[in-house]
This record gives structure tokens, C-alpha cells and sequence, in this order.
């Protein structure tokens, strides 16, 4: 019996070995090499390129022009694994940068539409030039150990090696998004997170709140522990830092802080009492206090004004709310909900008491709007997506059984709406980059394209004008796509 084990579990290894394989396509440059998976965004390849060239020319005016660092052709992998783009960037153990090609999710978010590729290649080049740029000093360690050296848990004494050869890479996670995300802006033309509303919305209402902003060393502790919005507030402290230190002391001193140069201190707190002549603590209280002078000031105009009277529909915060959607017949309201200590969930509330019902639970939630929510008034059943920050699936929810009475995985569709007329679901379709209208039947089968976006065209960022291609997006399927040529549009607010 065990002769006959051994022999199946030998014959299965050849089964095992062709499952891991898995086929990826490359593009070669001088300037970087370009990795994905789906053969579909070869013809995204010229301008991604392009893209990645421009952003990399404008950093090498600012920081790379006068120095001995010669940067290394990064790894760039293109990836359509999540409904909603991204970035990253990392130097170890060489410069890599990745790009989400789904659209943008623009909750709270300031971002071009059809120079989304090129604002996130301005923004994660500055997080390489940050952290790979070398002076002599860091180059000679990197010769002595032969490369830019990664830490090794098994090896804990591989983090000083990593030190000695990228020492800019270990520094707070403020520091680094906060120059990120003014690079971003500064390069773009004003149009990024340093100048973006939600940043201001968020620290007047701290100040009219009466609470209080995180110090240097408070950011990254409780500032950490309380952020149930995964590193949300370094963006927000880092950048909000970063236009403080522009805006009191100059663009020019900014650039001196966080260049890695041939007389610059290898750890970010000695530079910085290098350039500015004092601590770093000190100068972070003194942004405090402009900050919360700033916001008053904000306050005080605002209250000049009569306020709209409000109720509101429950006596505690709710944490993370997606859009609501209310039946009139039962005057009642449902939304996913996120909140820190809790797991995400779909909640009904009652408009007449303000009393909270929760449903079910929601795997796999995003940011700001944890999920999409749709509501069959007819059927009393509730549609929500699932698995928000990859491939969104979609489950239905019968009120009045109390229970999922059906789910489907990687539906990748999002901003779901039901029409209870025709008793069928709206949604939007990522995939390769680009966004199309669709049509499910109330079974969520059956999907339809009722209309496919340009590729660059985020939703959320244009508003189409042309009567007759209105008509065409609402025909109810005798047209199902139309050319993205025939599309006729302009820029908005």
C-alpha cells in the first residue's frame, strides 16, 4: 500500500511543476525593463514607456543633474490584479516599480484622468531616487558587499549591512510619501494630493473637533496603531509636512533636505537639523501650531455663514460608509460600513428611529468606500460587491430570509446600480486598463457591454456632452459597443 502511495505522489510531481508555471512577457529598454502577464497590454507598452521616461527625465533635472549617481534600470511590472490602480516602488534588492492599469479609485482623490500613468510614475520614481540615490560614501559599501543588500529575517544582522548601502530607504513612512506626494503636484502642474481637498477637509476637522494632531514620534505609534485606513495618515501628515516646510522656508531648502548628496548626513533627522539649523521635533510643532491657526482662521470664515440644519441618522460614528441606498417603502437605509475594532458588514438603518441592524459580513473591503451597494426594492434583496481591493465579486443578500442566497467571484465590477424597472444590474468593468458599462439580469447572469471607454478615461473624471452618444450608452442593447472614436467629450471640475 505504501509502494502504491509513493508511486502516485511521484507521478503527480510532473502535474505540480507544470501548475507553477506561470507565462510573463518582456519588454527591454536601456532605460528599464518592462514585465507583465496579460499579452492583451502589449499595445499599452509604447505609451507606459513613454510615461516612465518622462517622469524620470523631470526627477533628473531636480535631483540627478549635478551628482555621481547613476540610476539603475529599474524592473517595471504592469499588473491588472486589483479593479481599482495603484503604485509602488521599492530599491531592494533592485529599483522595482509596479502600476495598478485599472482606473483610479477618485474617492477623496485628486488625479488627472488621462495622465494617470504619468502622475504615478512621478510619484514612485521619487520614491527611487529617494531611497537608491547614492553619494560615494553609500557606493563604496555597496562595491565592499557587491550589491544593495535586502534583509534576510533568518539574518537579522543583514538590516545594518542594508543601512550602510540604501540608508534613505529606512526612514518613516511620512517622509517618504510626503515628498511623494508633492513631487506628484509640483510636476503635474498642480493638479495632486499636496493640493488636494480632502487633506484640507481632514485636519479642520481635527481642529474643530477640538483634538489634537500627532507629533513626530505620536504619527508613527498611535498614529499607526489608530489608522485603520492602512498608512492613510502618513500621506496626509507627510505631505501637509513637506508644503509646510516649502511654503515657511523654500522650495530650494525642501530639495536640500531630502537630496542624498556628497556632504548630506546618511540619517534623515541629522539632515534635516543640517538644513534647517534646527531639531525636527521642533520644526513639526511648529507646523502644528501654523496648521491649527490656519484652520481656525477657515473655521471662523465658514461660521459666517448660516449652516444648513441637519439630523443626524444615528447616535454613533460609523467609521468607513459606502453611498447609501434607501427604500421609501420601509424607510429604511442600507450601506457597508467599516470601522475600527469591528469587521466590515452591511448595515440597515431605520430613518424613523435611527435604530442600526447589522446584516452580514463583507470579505474584503477598501479605503474610504468599503464596498458598492445596489438594492432591489421588488426583491427585497440586496446587491454588494466583495473582495474590493482585488477582484471584486458580487453577492446578493435576501432581506427578508436573512442570508446570501447567492455569490460570484471575480465579477471585477464596481458602482453597481439596480434598476428596478427593468429588474436587471448596471455596473462598471475593469479590465486591461479600461472601464465598459454592463448589464446583468437580476440573477447576475447573462452580462452585457453596453458601452466600452476610451483606454486613459477614468469615469469619475469626464463628463460626455455629445446627445447622440448619451443615446448610445442608454440604448438597451441593439447597440452593444460603441468605437471609442465616436466619442465626443470635455474636462471638467
Amino acid at each position: 500500500m505504501r509502494n502504491w502511495i509513493a508511486v502516485l505522489l511521484l507521478s503527480m510531481i510532473p502535474c505540480i511543476s507544470r501548475g507553477q508555471n506561470q507565462t510573463y512577457y518582456q519588454y527591454k529598454t536601456d532605460e528599464a525593463t518592462l514585465v507583465f502577464f496579460d499579452k492583451n497590454l502589449s499595445r499599452y507598452i509604447p505609451h507606459m514607456i513613454r510615461m516612465y521616461q518622462k517622469g524620470k527625465a523631470l526627477h533628473e533635472q531636480i535631483w540627478t543633474s549635478d551628482s555621481i549617481y547613476q540610476p539603475e534600470a529599474p524592473l517595471l511590472l504592469l499588473a491588472d490584479w486589483e479593479d481599482d490602480g495603484n503604485g509602488g516602488a521599492s530599491p531592494l534588492p533592485r529599483s522595482f516599480i509596479q502600476i495598478g492599469m485599472a482606473p483610479l479609485n477618485m474617492s477623496y482623490y485628486i488625479n488627472p484622468s488621462s495622465e494617470r500613468y504619468s502622475q504615478l510614475f512621478k510619484h514612485e520614481y521619487t520614491h527611487i531616487v529617494m531611497t537608491d540615490k547614492y553619494n560615494c560614501r553609500d557606493l563604496n559599501w555597496r562595491r565592499f558587499f557587491g550589491t544593495k543588500v535586502d534583509t534576510g529575517k533568518s539574518q537579522p544582522i543583514s538590516a545594518l549591512w542594508s543601512y550602510l548601502s540604501v540608508p534613505r530607504w529606512y526612514s518613516p513612512r511620512w517622509y517618504h510619501e510626503g515628498i511623494a506626494c508633492f513631487m506628484e503636484t509640483w510636476l503635474g502642474g498642480g493638479v495632486g494630493r499636496a493640493l488636494g481637498g480632502y487633506d484640507e477637509m481632514y485636519f479642520r476637522s481635527i481642529i474643530d473637533g477640538g483634538d489634537k494632531l500627532y507629533s513626530v514620534v505620536g504619527l508613527e505609534t498611535e498614529g499607526s496603531t489608530k489608522d485603520f485606513q492602512v498608512g492613510a495618515n502618513a500621506y496626509l501628515y507627510g505631505t501637509r509636512f513637506v508644503n509646510y516646510l516649502t511654503r515657511t522656508y523654500g522650495y530650494e531648502k525642501m530639495i536640500q533636505f531630502y537630496n542624498r548628496t556628497a556632504d548630506s548626513r546618511t540619517f534623515f533627522g541629522k539632515q534635516f537639523k543640517k538644513v534647517y539649523g534646527q531639531s525636527l521635533r521642533k520644526v513639526w510643532d511648529d507646523w502644528k501650531e501654523d496648521e491649527k491657526k490656519h484652520q481656525e482662521a477657515n473655521i471662523a470664515a465658514i461660521r459666517q455663514f448660516p449652516i444648513t440644519k441637519t439630523k443626524p441618522l444615528t447616535k454613533e460614528p460609523l467609521g468607513s460608509v459606502s453611498p447609501f441606498v434607501y427604500d421609501p417603502a420601509t424607510q429604511k437605509a442600507y450601506a457597508a460600513m467599516n470601522a475600527p475594532g469591528d469587521f466590515a458588514h452591511m448595515t440597515e438603518i431605520d430613518l424613523q428611529t435611527g435604530e442600526q441592524k447589522r446584516l452580514n459580513d463583507i470579505y474584503g473591503i477598501q479605503l474610504y468606500d468599503p464596498a458598492f451597494v445596489a438594492l432591489d426594492r421588488k426583491g427585497q434583496r440586496l446587491i454588494y460587491t466583495t473582495n474590493n481591493s482585488k477582484m471584486r465579486g458580487l453577492e446578493i443578500y435576501d432581506i427578508r430570509q436573512k442570508k446570501v442566497v447567492k455569490k460570484k467571484k471575480y465579477q471585477r465590477i464596481g458602482n453597481i446600480v439596480y434598476d428596478n424597472i427593468h429588474d436587471c444590474l448596471y455596473g462598471l468593468f475593469s479590465n486591461g486598463g479600461t472601464q465598459l458599462i454592463v448589464r446583468l439580469d437580476r440573477d447576475l447572469e447573462n452580462p452585457e457591454v453596453i458601452y466600452a471607454f476610451p483606454f486613459g478615461v477614468s469615469v469619475f473624471r469626464r463628463r460626455y456632452q455629445s446627445r447622440r452618444q448619451m443615446a448610445v450608452i442608454h440604448q438597451s442593447g441593439r447597440q452593444r459597443r460603441a468605437h471609442p472614436s465616436a466619442v465626443q467629450y470635455r474636462r471638467t471640475g
